[in-house]
């Protein structure tokens, strides 16, 4: 195996103020964390001003049911009709568009620097308008 050096990309937190964004999923990432495998989700904001084009990344646990974060912030996303043994393709996800509630956390780098940095908390519905896009197999 041949593994090549690279540049380390500069690590920049997004900190906004904790307000409503109207904003659309960016990426979807999996990821093995603490407590499970979880969904990083980052909502790019779509609203016009300072924020706008900024990405905010919310964590879900990667698991599925009516009870989870993960279905309430899909449902917010539109969608409305996932039945028991359906499944989600998360990459189908990328495109819908929200609002997201934000909130700013204090984190620690690994060098034990501290840090403000902006994270989603809740999803809501973007209001007047309905997302068309397929995401159950």
């Amino acid at each position: 195996m041949e593994i090549e050096m690279r540049e380390c990309k500069k690590f920049e937190p997004v900190c906004i103020p904790d307000e409503v964004y109207s904003a659309v999923v960016a990426h979807v990432e999996e990821r093995e964390l603490k407590y499970g495998m979880s969904l990083i989700i980052g909502f790019s904001i779509i609203q016009p001003g300072e924020h706008h084009a900024k990405i905010v990344e919310g964590i879900t646990s990667a698991s599925l049911n009516d009870k989870t974060k993960l279905y309430n912030w899909i449902q917010a996303m539109g969608l409305k009709d996932i039945k028991i043994g359906e499944k989600l393709n998360t990459e189908s996800i990328k495109g819908a568009t929200c609002r997201i509630i934000t909130e700013t956390d204090n984190r620690t780098d690994q060098e034990g620097r501290v840090f403000k940095q902006s994270k989603v908390v809740k999803v809501l519905p973007l209001v007047g308008k309905e997302n068309k896009w397929k995401n159950i197999k």
